[in-house]
């Protein structure tokens, strides 16, 4: 199953290293802004993350 990954904070970022032989990651995306409530903080952004992940898959 595809899995797409938007971390809203680079230093609490998970190493991607780890959860590829788990998942098969086809989007890992880094957003500057942001922090541990995205759609409150950055709502533009989450939602254009989703988007952009699900575009290819229609």
């Amino acid at each position: 199953m595809p899995t797409g990954v938007t971390v809203f904070n680079e230093k609490n970022r998970p190493p991607r290293e780890l959860a590829e032989p788990y998942y098969n990651i086809t989007r890992w995306t880094t957003v500057d802004d942001g922090g541990h409530f995205p759609a409150l903080e950055n709502s533009d952004a989450l939602v254009e993350e989703v988007r952009a992940f699900f575009r290819p898959l229609r």
